[in-house]
């Protein structure tokens, strides 16, 4: 993962999707062998994620959508295997990457909406067991943060005004 993270940082994007996807081709053997394995699961959740960024930043987005819809499949895997709040924070972050790129790349506003409540949901349900974890308040405040601009965008001002609100507050 090093060598990969390394490789981003230097500007060097082919040589850390060849590192990341060799990642990625690890895990989903590992996820072959335990499949039932919250550490499998975890790691190709994050290859895949990681794959997904780079393709992001190369302007790879129907692809880097396909990672992050990946991720999020293997996370809530996690979260139905082995619920934690770890494996929420995981999904949470996926589907705030499916999201952003349903609205960005698809213009696909309801679906974008979609990911972001139930981004939402899972974050104010963290947020319910520990109200003072930092985390869990940054998140909620985010997810109301982009269902407002969802909102803005499609044209209900006054829905959206709700959201900035409710982010504005949960900070």
């Amino acid at each position: 993962l090093q060598i990969a993270d390394a490789a981003l940082a230097q500007g060097e994007s082919e040589a850390a999707l060849t590192a990341y996807r060799a990642l990625r081709a690890r895990s989903e053997a590992w996820l072959v062998a335990s499949p039932d394995s919250d550490d499998a699961l975890k790691a190709l959740a994050l290859h895949r994620g990681r794959i997904a960024d780079v393709l992001e930043d190369r302007g790879e987005l129907e692809a880097a959508l396909a990672e992050h819809q990946a991720s999020l499949a293997l996370a809530e895997r996690r979260a139905q295997l082995a619920p934690s709040p770890d494996a929420d924070k995981s999904m949470l972050i996926a589907l705030g990457h499916v999201g952003e790129l349903l609205a960005e790349v698809r213009r696909d506003g309801p679906a974008a909406l979609v990911a972001y409540r139930r981004g939402l949901a899972i974050g104010e349900r963290n947020l319910a067991r520990d109200p003072r974890d930092p985390r869990w308040l940054t998140d909620v405040a985010i997810s109301h943060d982009e269902i407002g601009k969802l909102l803005l965008d499609d044209g209900d001002p006054a829905a959206a005004l709700v959201e900035f609100h409710a982010a504005r507050a949960a900070i």
